[in-house]
C-alpha cells in the first residue's frame, strides 16, 4: 500500500525486476540509460503500474492478464523514426494496471 517513482537520469540493468503488490508504481525511462535489448519483467497483483517511454522507443509488451488491464500506448512508426534503445516490457498483471505511456522529455 505504497507509492513508488523512478524518474530521472538512472542506468537500468540488463533485466529489470519490477513487483507492485497493492501499490502505485511509476517508472520513467525518457532520461534512462538502457542496455541494448533490455528486459523489464513486471508482477502487478492488485496494482497499478506505469512506464512513461519517450517517442521513438520500441517497445515490445508482452504481459498476460487476469481480470487486469494491460495496455501500450507506444505506436508503430517508421522505422527511420526508431532512434532509441529497445526495451521488451513482459510479466503478468492481476487484478491490476499496466501501462506504458508515451510523453515528450520535459513534460
Amino acid at each position: 500500500m505504497s507509492e513508488i517513482r523512478r524518474q530521472g537520469p538512472w542506468r537500468v540493468p540488463q533485466l529489470l525486476r519490477v513487483k507492485g503488490i497493492m501499490s502505485e508504481m511509476k517508472i520513467d525511462l525518457r532520461y534512462a540509460v538502457l542496455p541494448p535489448a533490455c528486459t523489464i519483467d513486471v508482477t502487478a497483483v492488485m496494482a497499478n503500474v506505469s512506464f512513461i517511454v519517450p517517442p521513438g522507443m520500441i517497445v515490445d509488451f508482452d504481459v498476460t492478464s487476469f481480470m487486469a488491464s494491460a495496455h501500450n500506448d507506444e505506436r508503430a512508426m517508421a522505422a527511420s523514426v526508431y532512434t532509441l534503445p529497445h526495451v521488451r516490457i513482459r510479466g503478468r498483471a492481476i487484478m491490476a494496471e499496466l501501462k506504458v505511456r508515451v510523453r515528450e522529455r520535459g513534460r
